[in-house]
């Protein structure tokens, strides 16, 4: 919860970490809302190393290192990490066929979407990653991944970060264009996830969480080139179980934009609106929603929230 007097405005990043070639400085901000501590700053350096062995095995490596100062009350396992294994996985297979199916396995990212449900959480310090296997496929137009993991619980010493073992996350997730002049450049995704968390909390206590979300997204991206608008509309429905009771929770999101591309500092103006079901302790069915707060992420004490 935002502490009072706590300001809930989110922060802007210059640019995302994957571009800085040395440790870049920038504030430190909420994990809630993204709003920025005073005199607080942190800095994340990513080393990346991608060997080619012959065209069907391919080895990544890539290293963690964020570091956080005067922030109130300490740093947290998502505000600092000394050094780490960010990825770290071997691949088998090659895609340079037009149709290709690959199999990772070891330490990797997972980034899906809008980032709504599944994501490397950009915005603290140190970014998200899960250990376990997946495959990725192309099918004519269709991209799809599949993959059973389990996430990283972020510690603060040298590679010290292991697998959360009470916590299983899988899924399948497919995305293709649509093929038809009016509608071009627009795209659609399917996706399903799983999530079994054996120490979930909610308002109405703690209990084995078995839940199972499925989603479709419709969505243009944003006018770089020339003027135009972009949309990201996407749909939820969730059900599963929480100890003896059921889950039944849904949620939709909408941002229509329009970017003007043709005068200084190129303005995006947009629409936001979302909806989602809310809970009733008194019943016997979680109605809890189903936006980012119940997403694929680490929490200040770095375990992952899906409540």
């Amino acid at each position: 919860m935002i502490s009072p007097g706590h300001p809930c405005s989110t922060s802007d990043h210059a640019f995302g970490v994957d571009d800085a070639p040395y440790a870049v400085p920038f504030p430190v901000s909420c994990s809630q809302c993204g709003s920025v501590q005073p005199n607080a700053t942190g800095s994340f350096l990513p080393s990346t190393e991608d060997w080619h062995l012959g065209t069907n095995l391919r080895v990544f490596v890539q290293l963690k290192s964020g570091l956080e100062d005067a922030r109130a009350g300490g740093s947290r396992p998502i505000d600092e990490k000394r050094l780490d294994f960010e990825s770290a996985f071997l691949e088998v297979g090659n895609t340079d066929k037009k149709n290709w199916a690959v199999l990772r396995i070891g330490r990797q990212e997972l980034n899906y979407g809008s980032g709504r449900l599944v994501s490397v959480r950009e915005g603290p310090n140190v970014r998200q990653s899960f250990d376990g296997v997946k495959i990725r496929g192309k099918a004519g137009a269709w991209n799809v991944d599949a993959w059973a993991v389990r996430p990283d619980l972020d510690r603060l010493g040298f590679f010290d970060n292991a697998p959360d073992h009470t916590t299983a996350f899988w899924g399948v997730y497919a995305t293709r264009p649509v093929v038809s002049q009016r509608w071009r450049g627009v795209g659609y995704d399917l996706y399903y996830l799983g999530l079994d968390r054996k120490n979930a909390t909610f308002e109405r206590g703690t209990a084995t969480e078995l839940r199972h979300t499925v989603g479709a997204r419709l969505w243009r991206p944003i006018a770089t080139e020339e003027p135009g608008a972009d949309f990201d509309y996407e749909g939820v429905v969730q059900f599963g179980t929480f100890g003896s009771d059921d889950i039944r929770a849904w949620t939709f999101a909408s941002d229509t934009g329009y970017s003007v591309t043709t005068v200084p500092l190129r303005p995006r103006f947009s629409i936001k609106a979302d909806i989602s079901s809310g809970d009733n302790p008194g019943r016997h069915t979680l109605l809890a929603d189903t936006r980012s707060e119940h997403s694929i992420r680490s929490t200040p004490s770095g375990t992952i929230s899906a409540s």
